[in-house]
C-alpha cells in the first residue's frame, strides 16, 4: 500500500524520479551501513526495506520499455541474466538482488515479445496486469480461507482453495478498482499536462 501511495505521486509532481532516486539512495545507505535494526518505527522500516528496490526496478523497466528499441531486447536480458547467475553463485547476497536482476529480464522479454510479435493469451496478459493486485490480496485471503477450512483438516484442499481464491480475488480487485483508477488518473494527468502546455504558450 505504501508503494501505491508513492506511485500516485507520479501524477501530482514533476519531481517523481527525483523522489525515487532519493528513496533508493537512502535504502542503499541504510542497507550498506547495516542500520536497518536501528530503525524502530514500523513505517520507516518498511520504507527503507531493500525489497523496495524491486518495485523501483519494476518502474524503471516500464520506463525503459517506452524508450528502448525492441531490436535491443537481448541487452537487458543479458544484464538481468548475469545478475540472476551471480545471485545463484553467491548465496550470501540479499534476496532483493534477485528481484532487481529479474527486472531487466522482464524488460528484455517484453521487448522480445514486441520485436518478434509474440501473441500472449489474453488470460495470461490479464494475470500479468493483475499480478500486483494478486500480491496484495493473497495474504489476507489465504488467512481467512485457512481459518474457514481448518475443520476439514485437508492441507491439499486448503492450499488449492487458497491459490484459486487469491488469484480470483486479485483479478477482480484489478478489474473493479485498479484498472478504472489508473484510467482516471491517466486521463487527469493528460488533461493537466495539456493545460500546463497551453499556459506556457
Amino acid at each position: 500500500m505504501i508503494f501505491y501511495l508513492f506511485f500516485l505521486s507520479f501524477f501530482v509532481t514533476r519531481f517523481f524520479w527525483h523522489l525515487v532516486l532519493g528513496w533508493v539512495f537512502l535504502v542503499l545507505v541504510i542497507a550498506g551501513f547495516g542500520l536497518s535494526d536501528a530503525i524502530s518505527n514500523p513505517l520507516l522500516r518498511t520504507l527503507m526495506n531493500p525489497l523496495i528496490l524491486e518495485f523501483v526496478v519494476g518502474m524503471v523497466a516500464a520506463h525503459f520499455f517506452e524508450k528502448l528499441q525492441s531490436a535491443n531486447w537481448y541487452a537487458p536480458l543479458i544484464l538481468g541474466g548475469t545478475g540472476v547467475v551471480l545471485f545463484a553463485l553467491l548465496p550470501d547476497l540479499h534476496r532483493a538482488v534477485l528481484g532487481v536482476a529479474l527486472g531487466p529480464v522482464v524488460l528484455g522479454l517484453a521487448l522480445a515479445e514486441e520485436q518478434f510479435q509474440i501473441k500472449i493469451p489474453k488470460m495470461l496478459a490479464l494475470s500479468g496486469a493483475a499480478s500486483y493486485a494478486i500480491y496484495l490480496v493473497h495474504n489476507p485471503s489465504q488467512s481467512l480461507i485457512a481459518r474457514a477450512l481448518h475443520g476439514a483438516d485437508n492441507w491439499l484442499l486448503t492450499f488449492a482453495v487458497c491459490c484459486a481464491a487469491g488469484v480470483s480475488i486479485g483479478v477482480l480487485y484489478h478489474l473493479i478498482y485498479e484498472r478504472p483508477m489508473l484510467r482516471f488518473l491517466s486521463q487527469k494527468w493528460s488533461t493537466n499536462s495539456s493545460l500546463e502546455y497551453r499556459n506556457r504558450k
